[in-house]
């Protein structure tokens, strides 16, 4: 569920801050987020290219979600 993941995610997080380890290192050790993501997963989601399109993409959807909302209240 969204929760479980938000749990693994956020208990990985605090070991990695409290420790002063890497956090994409902590993620890949944990036995239970393993379960869920291959290493290739941890990858994609650290990938500071992909991440820059992701948004880039998202930034080019909202923007045609604003004009075609601005053109439908024109109508």
């Amino acid at each position: 569920t969204r929760q479980k993941a938000y749990d693994l995610v956020q208990r990985c997080a605090m070991q990695s801050w409290k420790e002063y380890l890497d956090f994409k290192e902590t993620l890949s050790k944990d036995k239970a987020v393993s379960r869920y993501l291959t290493p290739e997963d941890l990858e994609k989601v650290f990938d500071l290219k992909l991440d820059r399109q992701m948004r880039t993409k998202r930034e080019q959807l909202n923007a045609a979600r604003q004009l075609l909302y601005s053109d439908h209240q024109g109508m």
